[in-house]
């Protein structure tokens, strides 16, 4: 055996199989029915999950190539701006002359014989440049990365480019926790006393620290830390060194948002298609996706509206993308009417377009339609469709920093349903604090079920320490039943959860229906929405058929047993490509109210075929 390594290969395979064997009645035996019809599910979803990452989805490659050289245009200038803030606080220079001190006390060369830039270096004799190197290897090296700072703006991808580079933790842990630290203090002393910083004998930025992988707390600058130093600054004034680090903390941000999508544009594609996995890995159900087996694609599920645009489908093809519409908020409600029997939240979010009617509870002072309230809704049923289109109309007055009154509905509303505080919100969504306190009092006043349903979640973790879905999933929460953040995360598992699987058993009776006789081929599901493609001729069979199975209708009963029906509406998105339809892309989706009128102006195979 030990001779014949293909023999022991075959042993350690046998060996996984049978310990499966072995252990797998133990395991069944904890299945409860709830738990055991998940996991059937699950398996059962692997399927379309499969045939989503085979299928995949056309990609344009003129308009994706014009897209990466928009955005390296864009990530080089923000380079430049960056670059141009550190030359203007003197960060290079501050460091140029910690490099110049370490080498004369290392080397004891006179301060006005050391060089000043990189270029000044490379001219001295290379007897010169090595015996100093020689002296000290270590000074000499801090000392060259000094120099080499100094140079031009940072250019991606280019290795002798050593000027500040927003995408190096290192660097940005220098610039955040060592300059608009403690250094930041004693620029004035070091540099030029004659222009102090705005921050200087105040206090500097402190370090915030994450668990790297080893388990200890190290300074961190990852994107959450950013964050947060990026809300300080906007709650300091410019005594603060929080205050001045605003510009170079939104360039960092920038550059790694236009880094994602760069990679994102790179990604490989598989004969001109984009790829990816997906898989049930979260622990509401939601999927996650990311890069296929094969090394194609990325995730397909943070892909932007700007960026859409490059998947198209084939010649005499079409895209069609169905979202349910205000599907969480929806399921809170159905929470609420099977906990308690409110039908108050319930009602509101079937009434054609709950943000605008909290919009007119909370600013009664404009002009709302006479009838578009709260207790007429209780009374009379959903808004007749002229009325919330006037309503709607009211509700896209500007609220506060380019923001309409029904976006910070939308965002305030989220948030106050999963138990948002009014002081946080505020810092995340840049809505004033005092609008934020009105809008919660207004609305929990309007709906007070979502505070008891609050109560209940907040029971539940301390009682029995789970919460089973109105869809039957189970979940075990571990954190300490106390801490707000074990009950915020129980709040919102059940209406994310739900989410999850009301879309993915959609995705599954989906694919079910096109190995029978639905013409379509699955290839995304982002969450609340799904993506297919399908003949253009097929439209008018295939479109109404898709809103029927996604519109899955569930029977709900409150605590007295009286029933309801209850379901998401999916709005239904066509066009030619992913993108949405602007002057300058006529293929994108369109909502579809009735047959779509256009024809296909831009089809990058045609193209191609022209080309070649």
């Amino acid at each position: 055996m030990p001779d014949d390594p293909m023999g022991q290969l075959a042993l350690y395979s046998g060996m996984d199989n049978l310990t499966l064997f072995e252990i797998n009645d133990q395991l069944d035996a904890l299945l409860t029915s709830a738990k055991r019809k998940t996991y059937e599910f699950e398996m059962e979803l692997q399927a379309p999950l499969l045939e989503m990452s085979l299928n995949g989805v056309k990609v344009d490659q003129g308009k994706r190539t014009a897209l990466i050289r928009e955005h390296e245009t864009e990530l080089q200038k923000t380079h430049e701006i960056l670059h141009q803030y550190c030359e203007a606080i003197g960060y290079y220079k501050y460091y140029l002359t910690q490099g110049l001190l370490r080498i004369h006390w290392a080397t004891n060369i006179p301060m006005d014989e050391l060089p000043r830039s990189w270029e000044e270096w490379t001219m001295r004799p290379v007897q010169w440049r090595r015996r100093v190197k020689a002296l000290d290897p270590k000074a000499t090296a801090e000392y060259h990365k000094a120099l080499k700072s100094f140079g031009p703006p940072y250019t991606p991808g280019d290795k002798n480019s050593a000027a500040f580079n927003a995408q190096s933790p290192v660097q940005k842990l220098r610039l955040l926790y060592d300059f608009f630290g403690h250094a930041g203090n004693t620029i004035s002393q070091s540099l030029s006393p004659e222009f102090p910083p705005p921050w200087n004998q105040t206090r500097g930025i402190k370090e915030i620290r994450t668990r790297d992988i080893k388990g200890e707390y190290t300074p961190s600058a990852d994107r959450e830390c950013l964050e947060k130093i990026q809300s300080r600054g906007m709650d300091f004034d410019h005594k603060d060194a929080h205050f001045w680090t605003l510009p170079f903390v939104n360039c960092c941000l920038e550059i790694m948002d236009l880094g994602k999508t760069l990679g994102f544009l790179r990604c490989r594609l598989e004969d001109g298609y984009f790829k990816s996995s997906f898989a049930a890995a979260t622990v509401t159900g939601r999927l996650a996706s990311r890069e296929n087996a094969q090394g194609y694609g990325s995730n397909a599920q943070n892909i932007t509206a700007r960026l859409r645009v490059i998947l198209e489908a084939e010649k005499n093809w079409k895209l069609g993308a169905f979202d349910y519409e205000q599907i969480e908020s929806r399921i809170v409600g159905a929470i609420c009417y099977r906990l308690f029997g409110a039908t108050a939240y319930l009602n509101a979010t079937e009434s054609g377009d709950l943000h605008t009617l909290v919009c007119s509870m909370v600013w009664e002072d404009k002009l709302w339609p006479q009838d578009f309230t709260l207790a007429n809704l209780e009374r009379h049923g959903p808004f007749p469709k002229e009325m919330i289109k006037a309503a709607k109309a009211i509700a896209k007055g500007e609220l506060y920093r380019g923001k309409s009154m029904r976006d910070g509905s939308k965002t305030l509303g989220h948030g106050s349903n999963y138990l948002g505080q009014p002081r946080h919100m505020a810092k995340q969504s840049h809505i004033p604090f005092p609008l934020v306190e009105h809008f919660q009092e207004m609305y929990f006043g309007a709906f007070p079920e979502l505070r008891r349903w609050h109560q209940w979640v907040a029971e539940q973790v301390q009682t029995i320490g789970e919460i089973t879905t109105m869809l039957g999933r189970v979940r075990k929460f571990f954190g300490r039943p106390n801490e707000d953040k074990t009950i915020r995360d129980a709040v919102a598992y059940e209406p994310q959860s739900v989410a999850a699987d009301y879309t993915n058993n959609a995705l599954l009776d989906l694919y079910k229906a096109s190995k029978q006789d639905l013409p379509i081929k699955v290839f995304l599901q982002k969450h609340d929405e799904i993506g297919f493609r399908f003949r253009e001729a097929d439209e008018e069979l295939t479109i109404p058929r898709i809103i029927s199975i996604m519109e899955r209708h569930i029977t709900i009963k409150n605590p007295a047993g009286e029933p309801r029906d209850w379901y998401v509406p999916a709005e239904a998105m066509v066009g030619w490509n992913l993108g949405y339809r602007s002057d300058s892309n006529p293929d994108g989706l369109i909502v579809r109210a009735g047959p779509d009128e256009r024809t296909r102006e831009h089809d990058s195979s045609n193209l191609l075929k022209r080309t070649f």
